[in-house]
């Protein structure tokens, strides 16, 4: 929902004119428009302009521009993760509103507060409590009759719903906002209608988009492409929302395979974003290159462009699933390339992003769409990380079977000479060694370990690594049965992988998992610090805190109550899996 969060500037910004040029106090602008520009470019590109504008507001002592001023600070700070300064601002934002004696000023500001707080639930994720204010924040505007107001709300609530999946309902609404924008025009500039009409075709654009991506019909694509082209016709050239059409064209031309048109459009976009040092579009277009190069096989430039994108997610960690498909393309890149170790080595990253894209996406809703081709990537990955290792054990034994053939030649040399000095002896020999033989064997029977092929251990191996990932020790029921069963291979092998490769038994190994990760939790989450021992023990599989404890003592020299407390007063101390 990359492009309806930069809407978002727009719709928090997007009021206020009719209310900033009354009364005796005015800014140094031309029109308040050109403030909520500023503010837009500000948060990407300048942040510390933003709180200086805020305070200027706040300077000029009218009330109304104060609790503005409040009320779009409180939002930065959201999204700087400043949540103690958002918090005073926003409170600061309500209490203020009281100081304002015209009624339907107060009412059209605290529709406004209401907008900026409803787009603070909704950064944070809490959709159920955005969708909250905007619904209140609509009731004010119908009651003042401002439908520009009412507008604004129509598209946020389209935004949550477009957000969590209800796309039909998202498109309905946000049609019902444009008939309602066509309906007021005459109470709009010209300026004012055009802003509104092309960020809803940009929205409705995004949402036909996205409903082709769950369902592949290739009428939901055109429709997306009209809205796209009909937004681009109204926008003024060398403008944001130009240069933002331009980004959506090309994941049209993309998806249809025009690659060089996609390139095209990709390329203009990211001049404007860098000229005016926008950051997070800056990082779209570049990824959306990285790819459209990939597709045409015009590897160096789309390796180029990937660690262009990779240095952006470095420097603000912003865009965690572009950047694991970036690892993604570029493990694949180099495995045709003949970069073994690189391939394993992206691919590695993958699939450490993969894993904490699922933590983070755990308590939100993941799109089924997004889940197939993860699982199709993770596939793909592991198998490169199979045929590198794999290559690297045939490697080793090459070089081994080396060595050894020239000993075992030597070997068969010497032996032929000794024979040959003994056979005189034959009679004698056997008589005295056949029941030694039999002894021999009888107990190398009982000790001889268990022969798997490398590539059987080794799928083995990335069986046991992917159920890490998904915190499967976690459950009751992780034993060397049920793993030998879950992963399809018997208990011998299993036990065998185990103790060849962490020199454990699965018991200790299981043990381990479960206490590691008892003590990554209590370091991360404070609140788990405050559990019982029973529900520790339970929350990793233990039945009974009993066990736990014993086990979780003999590996830090701590109970598990006593391992909380020395997170609690700030100590520190060794950890055992260190």
């Amino acid at each position: 929902m990359r492009t309806i969060y930069l809407l978002t500037f727009f719709l928090l910004f997007s009021h206020g004119n009719k209310l900033f040029c009354q009364g005796a106090h005015y800014f140094s602008t031309p029109t308040y428009l050109d403030y909520q520009d500023k503010m837009r470019y500000y948060i990407n590109a300048d942040p510390d302009s933003v709180t200086i504008h805020c305070a200027n507001m706040r300077k000029t002592g009218v009330a109304e521009y104060i609790v503005y001023g409040d009320a779009a600070e409180a939002y930065f700070h959201a999204l700087s993760g400043n949540t103690d300064l958002e918090k005073k601002r926003l409170a600061l934002a309500y209490k203020n509103l009281g100081a304002i004696s015209n009624t339907v000023r107060r009412i059209e500001l605290e529709a406004t507060v209401l907008n900026f707080e409803g787009s603070i639930y909704k950064h944070y994720k809490n959709y159920k409590a955005a969708a909250r204010k905007y619904i209140h924040g609509q009731r004010l505007a119908r009651l003042l009759g401002d439908k520009t107001l009412e507008i604004r709300f129509i598209h946020n609530l389209a935004d949550i719903k477009a957000t969590l999946g209800e796309l039909p309902e998202a498109i309905r609404e946000t049609k019902m906002g444009l008939s309602l924008l066509e309906s007021n025009r005459s109470a709009l500039t010209e300026e004012n209608y055009r802003t509104y009409k092309v960020n809803t075709f940009i929205s409705l654009g995004k949402f036909y988009n996205d409903r082709y991506e769950q369902s592949n019909w290739n009428s939901w694509l055109d429709s997306a492409q009209n809205y796209y082209q009909s937004a681009f016709r109204l926008c003024a050239q060398n403008s944001y929302n130009y240069a933002l059409v331009q980004l959506n064209m090309g994941g049209i031309s993309m998806t249809k395979k025009d690659y060089k048109k996609s390139i095209r459009l990709f390329e203009e976009g990211l001049s404007f974003f860098s000229a005016n040092g926008l950051v997070v579009e800056q990082e779209k277009a570049v990824y959306n290159l990285a790819v459209a190069h990939y597709e045409l096989k015009a590897y160096p430039k789309a390796l180029n462009y990937f660690k262009h994108f990779d240095a952006f997610y470095r420097a603000d960690s912003a865009d965690l699933p572009n950047y694991a498909n970036s690892n993604y393309f570029q493990s694949k890149i180099y495995r045709k390339m003949g970069q073994r170790e690189l391939a394993y080595k992206h691919s590695d990253i993958y699939l450490a992003s993969y894993e904490k894209l699922l933590l983070e996406q755990s308590d939100t809703k993941i799109d089924v769409n997004d889940q197939i081709t993860h699982q199709h990537f993770q596939q793909e990955m592991e198998i490169i990380q199979n045929s590198y290792n794999t290559s690297k054990s045939v490697n080793f034994w090459i070089s081994i079977l080396s060595l050894v053939t020239g000993s075992v030649l030597a070997l068969i040399i010497f032996k032929l000479r000794r024979d040959k000095r003994k056979i005189q002896q034959k009679t004698l020999v056997l008589s005295e060694t056949e029941p030694t033989e039999f002894k021999v064997k009888i107990r190398q029977k009982g000790t001889t370990s268990l022969k798997i092929d490398v590539e059987t251990e080794q799928e083995i191996l990335l069986k046991l690594k992917k159920l890490e990932l998904e915190h499967f020790y976690l459950r009751a029921d992780f034993t060397l049965q049920s793993v030998a069963r879950k992963i399809k291979t018997n208990t011998s092998y299993l036990s065998h992988v185990v103790n060849s490769n962490f020199h454990q038994t699965f018991s200790e190994y299981s043990n381990d998992l479960k206490i590691r990760y008892v003590i990554n939790k209590m370091e991360s989450d404070p609140k788990y610090r405050e559990f019982s021992t029973q529900a520790v023990a339970e929350s990793v599989g233990y039945k009974n805190a009993i066990s736990f404890t014993k086990s979780f003592s003999k590996k830090t020299g701590l109970t598990p109550y006593q391992f909380s407390l020395k997170f609690k007063v700030g100590e520190t101390f060794p950890n055992p899996f260190i």
